[in-house]
């Protein structure tokens, strides 16, 4: 996550980013107030209106999400010759770094969707909307104009809430043409016929919309999995990237295994316009260069903070990296603890099904074996489970004269590499109470070890386990370099 910095705090390339988004415009409305009493006309509530305010949704809130976050962006939308059309210029006008190619059907009428609320409860929702699509003419004029534009752009948002503007052949071509110039499409979907979005980059359904699409029920891991692969392989999709509410998000690719993203949400208000916030700061990273795996775990951090928001909400720049820092430090924290607290940690990990590896050592001056060997580890496991020898333990091993560093601080240095996923320090002068405690997957250890010598080897071998010898840089230990630093050779 380090990586973060580079696209927020340090700003690298992101005001040279520049994101095209095509899609449904809405003009969300609020009116908010109070409820004292029900109507004695019918048993509903009465709402004494103090405040009524306009915002942008559906790809509105995606340019608004992508303007606060200090990025450039460029709409390309529909609407009818109303009021509320003229309420959505304005409010596109007063969005930095945004520029709008808006088109007026008179045949339609611009989507509102008013919400009236008291306190944070939604009392009732009003949806003014035509879904008749646009007509073959105007859908004309929208493939030349963007056939001409789209070189300009680093990426391409599909924002799709079907009402009328992305019919297949303009979505079929916007994704031809976006290829052609090797630019990433991502699509956040509508309906249950996928095949429109054939060749995408990145697609963002959520459970419904996915199980909707696939015809497969989505309530198990092994459900959505199936699914997700379904709409991928059929539909030639490069990753698809499943929004599960309080479950966070699940990232399926061509290659791997499935990357799960834990829910990063505080406390959960208002799910309006989640979906926007995830795909605008997945473009925002695609653009600035950042791979796939970034930027939907980035997104994930913007889905948790804009949901403790009331109503359709954007996130600002500093706001987010100051989420993320908070969260990443807090991480790094907690990777550091006792066996108890550990044990508990791995039983929720079990529960998620993934591979535990374990290894141990003293770590008293970091050097490159140990990067080669820890890196190694983590290729075969998904969780890395580091057994940390205390100071007690150091000195019954190597002295009175060892450790150099403490074990709080090598402690720290461990838990700031993102391939350590937990750091236990144990006071045994062996660590097979730790192994026989967390049972791991993979048992590893330094190739400079004999295999049958390895502590822990028969023991992990009984249940099915497996004991790897990671590479071993010859020459390199702490104990030689503290060596050469006190004797100079």
């Amino acid at each position: 996550m380090n990586q973060f910095k580079n696209y927020f705090m340090k700003n690298i390339g992101l005001e040279k980013v520049k994101i095209l988004c095509i899609g449904d415009i809405i003009l969300d409305k609020f009116i908010s107030g109070k409820v004292e009493r029900i109507s004695p006309e019918a048993p509903i509530p009465i709402l004494n209106v103090k405040e009524e305010k306009n915002v942008l949704g559906g790809v509105g809130n995606v340019i608004a999400n992508i303007s606060s976050l200090g990025v450039s962006s460029e709409v390309i939308s529909c609407i009818g010759s109303d009021v509320a059309g003229e309420s959505i210029k304005k409010l596109i006008s007063q969005l930095p770094n945004t520029k709008c190619i808006l088109k007026t059907d008179k045949a339609k009428v611009s989507t509102v969707k008013e919400r009236y609320v008291s306190g944070s409860q939604h009392l009732l929702r009003v949806d003014k909307e035509d879904k008749k699509e646009i007509n073959v003419n105007l859908e004309e004029k929208l493939k030349l104009l963007i056939k001409n534009r789209i070189e300009k752009f680093d990426v391409v948002i599909l924002s799709d809430y079907g009402k009328g503007l992305l019919t297949k052949s303009l979505t079929k071509e916007i994704i031809k043409v976006s290829k052609k110039n090797k630019i990433p499409v991502i699509v956040d979907p509508n309906g249950k016929n996928y095949s429109k979005y054939y060749g995408c980059t990145i697609i963002t359904p959520n459970k419904l919309e996915l199980s909707l699409a696939s015809d497969i029920n989505c309530h198990s891991d092994s459900e959505v999995s199936k699914a997700a692969k379904k709409i991928k392989n059929e539909n030639k999709i490069n990753y698809v990237l499943v929004t599960r509410s309080e479950d966070g998000m699940t990232l399926f690719s061509s290659s791997g295994k499935p990357l799960n993203f834990k829910s990063e949400a505080r406390e959960v208000y208002d799910v309006s316009g989640a979906g926007d916030t995830v795909v605008a700061t997945l473009a925002i990273i695609l653009g600035a260069g950042g791979g796939v795996e970034l930027a939907a775990k980035i997104s994930n951090f913007a889905a948790g903070l804009v949901v403790g928001k009331f109503g359709t909400s954007v996130i600002k720049r500093n706001e987010l990296a100051d989420y993320i820092n908070i969260k990443v430090n807090k991480k790094n924290e907690n990777k550091v603890t006792n066996l108890k607290n550990g044990l508990d940690l791995i039983y929720e990990w079990r529960q998620e099904k993934v591979s535990i590896g374990f290894t141990n050592g003293v770590f008293d001056i970091m050097h490159e074996g140990h990067l080669k060997s820890l890196n190694y580890c983590k290729n075969y496991c998904d969780k890395l489970v580091i057994g940390l020898n205390s100071d007690q333990s150091v000195k019954k091993l190597k002295g009175d004269s060892r450790p150099i560093n403490n074990h709080e601080f090598r402690s720290k240095i461990l838990s700031l590499l993102e391939i350590v996923d937990l750091v236990v320090i144990f006071n045994d002068t062996n660590p097979l109470n730790l192994i026989k405690k967390i049972r791991p997957n993979f048992l590893f250890k330094g190739a400079d070890y004999r295999l049958e010598k390895i502590i822990g080897k028969n023991f992990v071998e009984g249940y099915g386990g497996k004991v790897l010898l990671t590479p071993y840089v010859k020459g390199l230990s702490s104990s030689k370099i503290i060596s050469k630093i006190r004797t100079g050779k």
